[in-house]
């Protein structure tokens, strides 16, 4: 009998143990589904991406609210042409990443230490009325690049810099369509052919793009806020710049990211698109901006963000409307 008690109890152990298993690879997966989506990501991973955490991102950016810094200065890309850069590039799944090896740093824009560059990523709509994971007075753009990097200065290694404060910068550069192909992309529109139907473990070597080149010219017009990673896990140690200036893309290079496919939950081959965070709520948290933007404010609230400014706003129209109409009649 105390021969079978023991049997059943190791058959009760591996059953959980495969069980616990399971349900953590289950847990693990996100993506841009329906099931495994923006929205369920706090569900899934309340700790990380869950209502209590406070500094998520992105962030919708009502212009009329940001509080101006004059002493931001302006934002460089550093690094020495003679010494040898590489640059690989993938399709995970969720976005094309391109990877960025050697000495590339963000100076500048008031980050206190030099931040190293390790990767860029894109985000993007299936329209062009969407894309950007930022709105900027409830505007969205059909693409956004985000420029990844980690204070050099503090930490050795990326890995490292992960568990610090805000240890990381990400550059955020929102594109607008332009009639004509910008030719600062034509390398990186070739290599992001390359990947459309490549899985996450195909990593392709691409020409070399001067990283500087691909965010706007006016680099000391920006919105700077503390954020989020805007994907799992979510880590609440990054110092955001959104600039404020936008780079430029036709339909054509557009069409070339919305080429790009993955395989799905059911294992079919299904386009790459709408791969954004919608806003998450401020919190309190202030916007900063290095210029003064005109003053604007949106005709309606954006999903996930803070709402007061703009019901504030109705209410100041509704009340002018009534008065307007009592003097009519």
């Amino acid at each position: 009998m105390s021969g079978i008690k023991v049997m059943l109890w190791i058959i009760a152990i591996v059953f959980m143990t495969i069980c616990s298993t399971d349900a953590e690879d289950k847990a693990q997966k996100w993506g841009y589904d329906k099931e495994d989506g923006p929205l369920r990501w706090g569900k899934m991973f309340p700790d990380e991406c869950g209502e209590q955490k406070h500094r998520q991102s992105p962030v919708y950016i009502n212009t009329s609210a940001v509080t101006f810094i004059e002493d931001f200065d302006q934002i460089s890309i550093v690094y020495q042409k003679n010494h040898e850069h590489k640059m690989s590039i993938l399709n995970n799944g969720e976005t094309v990443k391109v990877k960025v090896e050697g000495q590339v740093n963000i100076v500048g824009g008031s980050l206190g230490e030099a931040y190293r560059i390790i990767q860029l990523h894109f985000h993007w709509g299936s329209e062009d009325d969407q894309g950007s994971e930022h709105k900027i007075n409830g505007k969205a753009y059909p693409l956004e690049m985000h420029m990844v990097s980690y204070d050099n200065g503090r930490f050795a290694t990326l890995q490292e810099a992960l568990s610090g404060f805000n240890s990381l910068a990400v550059l955020s550069t929102l594109f607008e369509i332009s009639k004509e192909d910008n030719p600062v992309l034509d390398t990186l529109i070739h290599a992001v052919e390359e990947v459309a139907h490549k899985g996450p473990n195909d990593i392709i070597d691409m020409d070399w793009v001067d990283p500087q080149s691909l965010i706007p010219s006016k680099t000391n017009h920006f919105f700077r806020y503390d954020g989020s990673l805007t994907t799992p896990p979510c880590l609440e140690n990054v110092i955001w710049t959104v600039f404020s200036e936008k780079q430029t893309i036709s339909e054509a290079q557009l069409e070339r990211f919305r080429g790009c496919f993955y395989q799905n939950n059911d294992g079919e081959e299904v386009p790459l698109v709408d791969n954004f965070r919608p806003p998450q709520p401020l919190h309190g948290r202030e916007i900063y901006a290095s210029f003064q933007p005109k003053a604007a404010v949106p005709a309606a609230p954006v999903d996930g963000t803070d709402s007061s400014s703009i019901v504030t706003s109705s209410l100041v129209l509704i009340i002018g409307m009534l008065a307007a109409a009592l003097r009519f009649f």
